[in-house]
């Protein structure tokens, strides 16, 4: 069935690092929260993007493509900037229908090891040395955790999603990494330059072609959760 082309109204949200009370509590009661309807209030508070991250999330990974709550959910989530697209329902009320997370930039280089492999062979990361696509030490911002809910695929939700991050991050392009993590920078940290990288599912990957990502095959294919993926690159403007 083609997607309705009747235009669909939304807003976004942001939740920005550091959210520290994210580790306090266990990945599974996270998962469970997240499929709660009206849940009490959290205590320590959790940020409401966050929750309205994982009500996309969780049906999308954990539920429709078999993740483990474990391997959804971790620790990266604390220091991440979460963005949640919010459908208007006509009706006064909105659901979170489409999310993405972005994962600061390192304040040291990734070092660069042996490729871990699962029992069949197959690299559960990609090889994180020198390319030709990326020096192995230019700071990058990783996107992740991108899904929209069934019910809402095809009204172009993700890529609007993804637009209004990256022109939020983008304004700090060349800046240090203070506005990303939250803390205080040190003398001499790097700089963050617009470089962005997308452990992109390899059946997706055109669609992050369209936007404007390029697969670099020398980082090699690698399996996350079960799913085929490609280390992909975009430099914003």
């Amino acid at each position: 069935m083609p997607p309705p082309s009747n235009p669909i109204s939304f807003t976004i949200h942001c939740a920005t690092p550091p959210n520290p009370t994210i580790l306090s509590y266990p990945i599974t009661e996270l998962a469970s929260l997240a499929l709660t309807t009206n849940a009490p209030p959290t205590e320590p508070p959790l940020p409401s993007v966050f929750l309205a991250a994982l009500r996309v999330r969780t049906p999308v990974f954990v539920h429709e493509q078999h993740c483990s709550p474990e391997g959804e959910i971790d620790a990266e989530d604390a220091t991440s900037w979460h963005f949640v697209a919010h459908v208007d329902d006509g009706q006064g009320s909105q659901t979170p229908a489409c999310a993405l997370r972005l994962v600061p930039p390192s304040s040291e280089p990734t070092p660069v090891g042996e490729r871990q492999k699962d029992e069949q062979g197959r690299f559960l990361e990609p090889y994180h040395g020198a390319t030709k696509k990326w020096d192995g030490h230019e700071p990058y911002i990783k996107i992740g955790r991108m899904c929209t809910l069934k019910e809402y695929r095809g009204r172009g939700l993700a890529a609007k999603l993804l637009a209004a991050a990256f022109d939020q991050v983008g304004a700090h392009k060349g800046g240090d990494f203070s506005v990303f993590r939250g803390e205080e920078v040190q003398d001499g940290e790097r700089r963050w330059n617009g470089l962005v990288l997308s452990h992109a599912q390899v059946a997706v990957k055109a669609w992050w072609e369209k936007m404007g990502f390029v697969e670099d095959e020398e980082m090699g294919r690698f399996w996350e959760e079960g799913m085929e993926h490609s280390a992909m690159w975009r430099r914003l403007p």
